[in-house]
């Protein structure tokens, strides 16, 4: 079983784009290895060659059909490339079509579009498939018994009731259980979590209830793995100014916490033991974070998304070597969004964005902390500045 993540290529429209981001950052929540075109640079040569690599690179391609996506040239050229290198292709439905590319018009889809979360777990397990799982060995038939009972000639025959045997498990699904035993043993929590939760979802009971407990135990394994890889994507996409991608981990987390309970990110402080009490998991700090400072950070990113063609300008313009427009754009970008700062570093000399510490001055009604930023936000508890 391969330690790499599962590699996938994401087609879609960028009307789609919210869409995806957030496809993307739960994907990746969940251990994948995603890529997605965002350079926007369609027709150059440089930009069909990799394309090309990263299709022939992937293991399986997903299309996110929409009404768009269905009329796009670029998409049915995605799909046409797939097909002729013998990827897996995997159609799923962003947002409802009357058809589909008659390209995979037999292909199986997967619809995200009425219920996403439930469309989401489909999706884990299509992708987990790609790489066939070697068939589990199936355990013996029971040996006949050496030595049977006398006949007739027995005078307790009749009086003793012996009970029959339990009917064994259902063949496949114990298949399927020992795929996640041996998925658990080799510490690929991911796959085992899948592999169970689509074993419960068959026969809820299996095993006498011991599928569904080690379903609940993957779960509480596999969360604050997800709720790592979700921050540290929010981050990343924060530091390069990736502001549909910061949003797309940022309401994927949010999503953990309707789910999760008052305070998911305990767990992340929960060292794993294993039954020798040799730690296979050290804790990890908790971080600072909550509902309420997600939402305020999420704000904070759809702002400097609303606000992203005005750092599109100053590229321009510092392009053209025009430092003082340079200057004017940053300044009224700087002035809707204090958040965006100067990611590509093309502020003139002696420009600098705001210091968000100095911005953070407003008295916070809630907890008192001088931390409200322009936005009514404050950083410190997650108010938020009642509009009237």
């Amino acid at each position: 079983m391969a330690d790499t993540p599962v590699s996938v290529f994401i087609s879609y429209s960028r009307t789609d784009s919210a869409f995806i981001d957030r496809l993307e950052a739960d994907l990746r929540a969940y251990g994948f290895d995603t890529w997605v075109d965002r350079q926007h640079l369609e027709g150059g040569a440089d930009w069909a060659r990799q394309i090309e690599q990263q299709i022939v690179r992937c293991e399986a391609l997903i299309v996110a059909l929409s009404p768009d996506a269905i009329t796009s040239t670029w998409v049915r050229r995605e799909i046409t490339f797939a097909l002729n290198a013998g990827k897996r292709i995997i159609p799923i439905i962003a947002r409802p079509v009357a058809s589909t590319p008659i390209e995979i018009v037999n292909l199986q889809y997967i619809d995200l579009s009425a219920d996403y979360l439930l469309g989401l777990q489909d999706l884990r397990v299509a992708l987990l498939k790609t790489r066939t799982l070697p068939p589990p060995p199936r355990p013996a038939q029971a040996p006949q018994p050496l030595l049977t009972l006398p006949d007739v000639s027995d005078p307790l025959k009749g009086l003793v009731q012996i009970p029959p045997a339990p009917p064994a498990p259902n063949p496949d699904l114990n298949a399927l259980f020992m795929q996640a035993q041996s998925a658990l043993a080799h510490g690929n929590v991911d796959l085992a979590e899948a592999l169970l939760r689509q074993l419960v979802e068959q026969e809820e009971g299996f095993g006498n209830g011991l599928a569904g407990e080690e379903l609940q135990s993957a779960r509480k394994q596999l969360e604050p793995v997800r709720i790592e890889r979700l921050l540290k994507l929010a981050d990343d996409a924060h530091a390069n100014a990736a502001w549909g991608q910061e949003i797309g981990a940022l309401r994927a987390l949010l999503e953990i916490t309707k789910t999760a309970g008052a305070d998911p990110w305990n767990q992340l402080a929960t060292p794993y033991w294993d039954d020798d009490l040799h730690l296979i998991r050290s804790p990890t700090p908790k971080p600072q974070v909550s509902a309420d400072t997600l939402n305020a950070r999420l704000k904070r990113a759809e702002n400097c998304q609303k606000w992203a063609w005005l750092y599109d300008n100053a590229r321009a313009f510092a392009q053209a070597g025009d430092a003082a427009a340079t200057q004017l754009a940053l300044t009224r970008l700087w002035d809707k969004a204090p958040e965006f700062g100067d990611p590509a570093h093309i502020a003139p000399q002696g420009v600098l964005p705001p210091d968000p510490n100095r911005r953070q001055s407003e008295t916070c009604e809630r907890c008192g902390a001088d931390a409200v930023d322009s936005l009514g936000v404050c950083h410190n508890c997650g108010w938020q500045r009642p509009v009237w």
